[in-house]
């Protein structure tokens, strides 16, 4: 099945154009980093939601008209991040729209993170950024394998605001995607985050 992957998404060396990724709740551009050195990587920096009830769809087109982009790009997104990022797309036509183990619509969210839609309005802020000694299980629990992917899931979840990850874990499960737009899904283990 690798070598299927490989052949389908082959990298074009030829292609230089940057690609503007967004990371998924309680991450930040520092997800990318090891992409960096095969890729033109530009983060786009999450806003806060315009309200707690705010769709996905909405919050996609305020965003959009925040960033200026006037040359060719690709777009692409980790987790929540590709779900914004097809929303994105609609609005910012990109050459390309990857998906970095997300997925194109909320039924396609794993079972085991569905529990944040209940669970993250009963939380207080300060649970949302778990002390010390639970960040390993929660950082498991989203995919974190290794002692550094533990320590950077932990360093981005306290750098992201309560009202983001309450408005995040709600709206992805009021999305209404749109299906329309052809995009690129690439799975990967939490081990080859880098």
């Amino acid at each position: 099945m690798r070598s299927r992957v490989a052949a389908r998404f082959r990298y074009d060396e030829h292609v230089s154009l940057p690609l503007f990724v967004l990371s998924g709740i309680g991450g930040d551009e520092r997800l990318f980093d090891a992409q960096r050195a095969v890729r033109d990587i530009r983060p786009i920096n999450w806003i806060l939601p315009a309200d707690p009830r705010e769709p996905l769809a909405q919050y996609a087109a305020r965003l959009a008209r925040d960033l200026r982009l006037s040359e060719p790009f690709d777009l692409g997104g980790s987790s929540f991040g590709g779900m914004v990022a097809l929303e994105l797309a609609r609005h910012l036509s990109p050459r390309h729209v990857f998906l970095f183990g997300s997925c194109r619509s909320r039924n396609g969210v794993a079972p085991s993170l569905r529990a944040l839609r209940l669970l993250a309005p009963m939380f207080p802020d300060r649970l949302l950024h778990p002390p010390r000694m639970l960040q390993p299980l929660i950082a498991r629990w989203f995919g974190a394998t290794t002692p550094a992917h533990v320590d950077l899931f932990a360093r981005m979840l306290a750098a992201t605001p309560p009202v983001f990850i309450r408005w995040a874990s709600n709206a992805v499960f009021s999305w209404q995607a749109s299906p329309s737009y052809r995009c690129r899904s690439i799975t990967f283990t939490a081990s080859a985050i880098g």
